[in-house]
Parts: structure tokens; C-alpha cells; sequence
């Protein structure tokens, strides 16, 4: 069994979530809010797609590889054609939905499989190509927040200082790049799963929380309790869907704060 989020981080989350959707109900509906998400594999989504991950909102849109905005609907990421599936995009899109009942959700995920931080360093085309796509979003909208998941392809031969400064580095740029200084990010935890007796995987883990406490406006979406889909790598679809929600959250919180 899936172990859920902490009930006091759903309650705190829910009344935070009334007061952000009280605030905003009150003003005509607001313009698209858009979400960044990068990162590899488990952001771009591996799970089983099922018939419930096809059904449309009409508040939830994704900005397609071929630039158009289209209802969202899983995958929604194709990086790799043959392997695209369930991420926690569409759960997060459907959240926040939820939670803004005056807003439209918009959903840019450039996240790419396979890949390390050190590819997705300014300059580099996979940071290019994000940033390039969120800013063409962002004509019909507003940059609301970045959703990051990434580490499976570091955990094994990372340094952690390396890789907390290639982190930190990456936050900064794609801020400045965007234009909003104190974007919201929410970073997601590795899985459990990936080796139980390697620590490596917890470093990664202890890097991302490490940030969160030195960096404003940077949060944490756990993955305790969720299961890999038998491969020991990636989310199952129902584990995304919980990790969705649990970004929303975070999300949520970290623009609720002053």
C-alpha cells in the first residue's frame, strides 16, 4: 500500500489553497498560470497510462512539443516517443485546478530521460529549449512556479558538492532567465526504491532539502512511500499521481508565503 502525505500537510495545504482561491475569486478569471516542469525521466513521465489519465479539463492545457497549447492529457511529455508516459504533470495540473478555481493551468514539461544536471547547465540545449518554451508560453500567461525531478542518472558517481552547486546555479539562472527573481521551485525527492541499501540515492535527497533551507521560495515534494512500476527506476502511475498532488502542495505553500 502507498503510504499517504502527512494529513497535516494535506490540512495545511487546504486552507491555504481557500485562502489563495477566496483571494483571486474575487477578480475577473485570471490569465493562464504557467508551470515549468524539467528535469529526467520521472518528470517526464513512464507510468502505465490508463483511460482516467486521457479525460481532459477544460482549466488544464500542456504547451506541446509543437509549440500549441493543447487540454492536457497523459503523456505529456513525448522525449522519448516509445517509452512517454504517466508523470506527475497532470495530477499537479489538476491540484492546482482545484485549489484556483478562478485560474487556467498551463503545463510546459521539456523534462528529458536520461539526462544529468550537468545537461541541463545554462548554454546547454536542454536548458535553451525549456526556457525558450516558457517564454512562448508565457504570451498567454504567467510563469507561476517550476516543478523539478532529476538525480537518477547523478546518484551513483555524484559528488555532493558538485551537485549542490550545479543546483543552486540552475535555480538562479533559470529565475534571472524568466524574469521572476523568487520563482517558486518545488524539487521532488528521489525514490526510495532505487537502491535500499546504496545511501547514494539519499544524498541526492539531503542536497535537495540542503536548498530548500538556504534558498527562498524553493520546496520539497516528498516520495515517501511511493513504489517504482517493478523496474527500480521509475514511478508507478498511481505513485505519480500522489507525487502530483504532493507538488501542488508544496507549490501552493510556497506561493501562499510572503
Amino acid at each position: 500500500m502507498v503510504i499517504p502525505y502527512p494529513s497535516t500537510i494535506f490540512t495545511a495545504f487546504a486552507a491555504m489553497a481557500c485562502l489563495v482561491a477566496v483571494t483571486r475569486s474575487h477578480a475577473e478569471p485570471a490569465a493562464r498560470e504557467i508551470y515549468l516542469l524539467i528535469g529526467q525521466s520521472n518528470m517526464a513521465g513512464r507510468g502505465v497510462v490508463e483511460e482516467s489519465d486521457r479525460q481532459t479539463d477544460p482549466r488544464i492545457w500542456m504547451f506541446a512539443e509543437s509549440g500549441e497549447w493543447k487540454p492536457a492529457e497523459e503523456p505529456i511529455r513525448y522525449d522519448k516517443p516509445a517509452h512517454a508516459g504517466v508523470g506527475p504533470g497532470l495530477a499537479f495540473g489538476r491540484a492546482m485546478a482545484k485549489a484556483l478555481p478562478a485560474a487556467e493551468i498551463g503545463l510546459v514539461n521539456r523534462a528529458f530521460g536520461g539526462t544529468t544536471v550537468a545537461q541541463w547547465k545554462k548554454g546547454g540545449q536542454l536548458y535553451n529549449d525549456a526556457v525558450s518554451a516558457a517564454k512562448a508560453a508565457a504570451g498567454q500567461g504567467t510563469i507561476r512556479g517550476i516543478l523539478w525531478h532529476q538525480g537518477e542518472s547523478d546518484y551513483r558517481r555524484m559528488v555532493k558538492e558538485t551537485y549542490k552547486a550545479a543546483m543552486v546555479e540552475l535555480i538562479a539562472n533559470l529565475r534571472k532567465d524568466l524574469g521572476v527573481p523568487e520563482l517558486p521551485v518545488v524539487l521532488g525527492e528521489l525514490g526510495s526504491y532505487l537502491q535500499p541499501t546504496d545511501p547514494s540515492p539519499q544524498v541526492v535527497n539531503d542536497v535537495l532539502h540542503e536548498i530548500s533551507k538556504e534558498i527562498p521560495k524553493v520546496g520539497i515534494a516528498s516520495s515517501e512511500g511511493l513504489k517504482d512500476k517493478g523496474d527500480k527506476l521509475h514511478f508507478d502511475t498511481a505513485s505519480q499521481r500522489i507525487f502530483g498532488q504532493r507538488y501542488a502542495a508544496e507549490m501552493i505553500r510556497l506561493q501562499s508565503r510572503p
